[in-house]
């Protein structure tokens, strides 16, 4: 049997010179046709016999994620807080606009920080309570370790803290810092500038927050 027949039996001309393949070799292994009414179902046969089933390709693509976070460390991603230097000048201040956004760029963050597969996000619900009260004392990223504490109560290996410093309405910076949870050492402390209050604005620097995240992607052992 001619292998090569069986997966083409039968080439169309035009996919030939498209290819730039020898008609005649073409012709001499797999034979070569020609009519448009036998284009569709020569391509088709083609590539019913060299791709995988639909199904096990649906298969593979759910899969990758979990096989690539199976040794990915843990990361808890405490809510975002703002230092909002407005309030001091007099300034105008949306807070229901600020929580949104403050939420919207926890979420951006966590989320390509998971889909990277280089982390596993622990889910902060557990822990609900806890980061309220520490919150209600202290801002997050300035409580002296309680931080760890809350990561700890999660079972998380990393923790990141991330915060806005808004200067004004034109000047705001978007921070996050990781540490590591068994020994309070800082990873990383990363910054991106962002001009403008808007939503659109926020979450522009929250994903390339993320991005300058995951180009370093601090581990455990280091």
């Amino acid at each position: 049997m001619n292998v090569s027949a069986s997966l083409f039996p039968c080439v169309n001309v035009g996919v030939v010179r498209k290819f730039g393949w020898s008609l005649a070799r073409l012709r001499d292994r797999w034979g070569v046709c020609g009519g448009r009414d036998q284009r569709n179902s020569t391509l088709a046969t083609v590539y019913r016999k060299l791709l995988p089933p639909p199904a096990l390709v649906m298969i593979l693509v759910a899969l990758l994620p979990a096989m690539a976070r199976a040794d990915a460390p843990s990361i808890a991603v405490l809510p975002f807080e703002i230092e909002d230097d407005t309030l001091d000048q007099g300034g105008p201040s949306d807070v229901p606009a600020q929580q949104r956004r403050l939420l919207a760029v926890a979420d951006i963050v966590r989320q390509q920080l998971a889909q990277s597969g280089r982390y596993t996000v622990v889910d902060n619900t557990p822990a609900a309570t806890l980061i309220a009260q520490a919150q209600a004392r202290e801002p997050l990223h300035g409580c002296n370790g309680c931080e760890l504490d809350l990561a700890r109560s999660l079972g998380a290996e990393l923790v990141a803290v991330g915060w806005v410093q808004k200067v004004s309405n034109l000047i705001i910076n978007l921070n996050l810092g990781i540490k590591r949870v068994a020994d309070g050492r800082t990873l990383l402390i990363r910054s991106v500038d962002m001009r403008g209050n808007t939503d659109e604005s926020w979450q522009r620097a929250a994903r390339r927050l993320a991005r300058d995240v995951l180009e370093r992607a601090p581990q455990p052992a280091q």
